[in-house]
């Protein structure tokens, strides 16, 4: 399966003239809910200037005859991604499988993006929602805050932070044929001081609050809100 998708990915790639120097990324992924069905995602930069390390790109994703090796629709978001001073690192397929509907294949796509300064500590990750219906993409939901850290520091006992991780779960509740996705969202609070004694450890403090649950429901051809 693996040297299948692996050569299934190179041909897809001939097929869209990938080239490291005109794209940030390229990935492929399977449909599982959708027989002979693949999906490929490709991130390309729209504009770029090397020397301030700045860049937009836009996200195109393509969707694949497995059998006959070739694109059956294009679907582009132009100007998706922006990297200057919070930097992003990585577009990659989320992992985990979304059953929304019986009829449509669902995936998510994730970016990580931040910055390398402990002083000004920021960083994120968010992901989008697709559907495969009838050979073409529509997007079903836009960015969602999967994680987030935000604080400033310098040295390991000089540290103020604090973080949101959420976890989307598929409620077993529909709304206009699609099942509720529950956003469940974990807050903590960190704080490292200097201890009197340099000798001693830092002086920590870690709070972490009772779990959020949002509830995004199927409205309009989009999640959103309850």
């Amino acid at each position: 399966m693996f040297s299948q998708e692996n050569a299934l990915e190179e041909t897809i790639k001939k097929q869209i003239n990938y080239n490291d120097e005109d794209f940030f990324s390229f990935s492929l992924k399977s449909i599982p809910e959708i027989p002979n069905t693949a999906v490929a995602m490709a991130v390309k930069y729209h504009e770029k200037n090397d020397e301030e390390q700045y860049f937009t790109a836009d996200l195109y994703l393509y969707v694949i005859n497995i059998k006959k090796e070739s694109i059956i629709s294009t679907y582009v978001e132009k100007e998706k991604f922006t990297s200057d001073a919070v930097i992003l690192e990585e577009v990659t397929f989320n992992s985990v499988p979304y059953m929304t509907n019986a009829s449509v294949g669902t995936f998510g796509v994730k970016s990580n993006s931040g910055t390398h300064s402990r002083i000004a500590l920021y960083g994120n990750r968010i992901m989008s929602l697709y559907h495969i219906s009838d050979g073409k993409i529509k997007v079903v939901s836009d960015d969602i805050e999967l994680y987030t850290i935000r604080g400033e520091g310098g040295s390991s006992c000089n540290l103020d932070y604090e973080e949101t991780n959420s976890v989307i779960k598929v409620d077993t509740k529909k709304t206009n044929g699609f099942f509720n996705l529950k956003v469940i969202s974990t807050k903590n609070f960190f704080e490292s001081k200097e201890p009197e004694d340099e000798s001693d450890d830092c002086i920590e403090e870690n709070t972490t609050l009772a779990p959020v649950t949002q509830v995004l429901t199927f409205k309009n051809g989009k999640y959103s809100l309850e």
